[in-house]
């Protein structure tokens, strides 16, 4: 299944250290990471990554191919699709402003967080550069990437994921990922007011 065993585990393994189960995890820098008090947002964090891409993949099942009429996705099409306009991953948003950068949001009762970002797009790819952070300014940010490309056939757009997540599953495919995509800016203003909450 698309990333699905990974993202329990990942998920599992998460929680753990969260409760002390677990000696470590890696921070932004690739460095083992105490599970001290201290660090509850980066390991907050470590699950919304998780989860964010959970919710990104579990609406579709990896087909494994494309169909045979399948074509690459011009990059004025996919700029048209997210330039300007919001991705709903339900916990969490991406808004895409049309000079290249991004925010994010995620909600969560455990306490919510914001993102700054890029996005761009490369003949068919889409690739997005996220940073998260939280209340507490002290944290180091969560560093968040990823890529598609999308093709289409008989009006069908497919995705492919081409970057981020295990090697393992780079190159699954499947459709429904331009349906989360909403017109508009649907989060600037909420992010805007995060950022005055926390004193950013």
């Amino acid at each position: 299944m698309v990333m699905i065993d990974w993202l329990i585990n990942y998920a599992r393994l998460a929680y753990q250290w969260s409760r002390g189960e677990v000696g470590y995890m890696l921070d932004a820098d690739g460095e083992r990471t105490p599970g001290s008090a201290k660090m509850k947002f980066i390991k907050a964090l470590v699950i919304i990554s998780a989860c964010t891409l959970a919710v990104n993949v579990a609406i579709a099942k990896n087909s494994g191919h494309l169909p045979k009429d399948a074509a690459p996705l011009s990059s004025d099409d996919i700029k048209l699709l997210f330039s300007g306009n919001t991705i709903d991953f339900k916990d969490t948003l991406y808004f895409f402003k049309p000079d290249g950068s991004l925010v994010g949001i995620h909600t969560d009762k455990s306490g919510n967080s914001f993102a700054d970002g890029k996005w761009s797009v490369n003949d068919n790819e889409f690739c997005l550069d996220s940073s998260w952070h939280g209340k507490d300014k002290a944290a180091k940010p969560f560093l968040f990437a990823l890529c598609y490309k999308f093709y289409k056939a008989k009006n069908v757009i497919w995705t492919e994921n081409n970057k981020g997540g295990e090697p393992k599953d780079l190159g699954a495919i499947y459709t429904g990922q331009d349906k989360k995509i909403k017109k508009g800016d649907l989060i600037t203003a909420k992010v805007t007011a995060l950022k005055t909450q926390y004193g950013y």
